[in-house]
């Protein structure tokens, strides 16, 4: 079965079990025919396949913390912090870019799609400083 899954994985296909039955998911708009005629012909095997093996796979749900004024630094944001404040403020780890966009735009629209995504993502809210209390570094949202 794995030269299977592996081929289906070669093919972007994502194959997983729904209930008793196989979902395939594709981004093309048709599958080989011979690879979903093997698909077919194996489909029991591949069932009882996953089925044996689903319970293998770890899957981590993220877990949102409680809600805080801020929240300790990750190591690997502390070592960012610290080599930016070693290179006093080195630009090393932003990746500048820029796209010219021709054609007539929405500007409202762009604006509101902007917007969505800082609010959805805390991250591009988030800064780091020194608190004055403990002189420890932390993100505040």
């Amino acid at each position: 079965m794995l030269y299977l899954i592996d081929e289906l994985k070669r093919n972007n296909i994502d194959i997983s079990l729904n209930g008793d039955d196989l979902d395939l998911s594709f981004d093309s708009s048709e599958i080989d025919v011979n690879l979903l005629k093997e698909v077919k012909q194996h489909k029991k095997e591949l069932i009882d396949f996953l089925k044996k093996y689903a319970s293998l796979t770890v899957k981590h749900d993220i877990v949102p913390i409680a809600t805080s004024s801020s929240y300790a630094l990750s190591n690997a944001q502390r070592r960012l912090w610290f080599a930016s404040q070693m290179e006093e403020g080195s630009v090393a780890y932003n990746i500048p870019d820029s796209m010219v966009l021709d054609g007539t735009y929405d500007i409202d629209c762009f604006q509101k799609a902007i917007h969505a995504v800082i609010d959805r993502h805390e991250i591009l809210r988030t800064i780091f400083k020194i608190e004055e209390t403990t002189g420890e570094v932390r993100q505040y949202v």
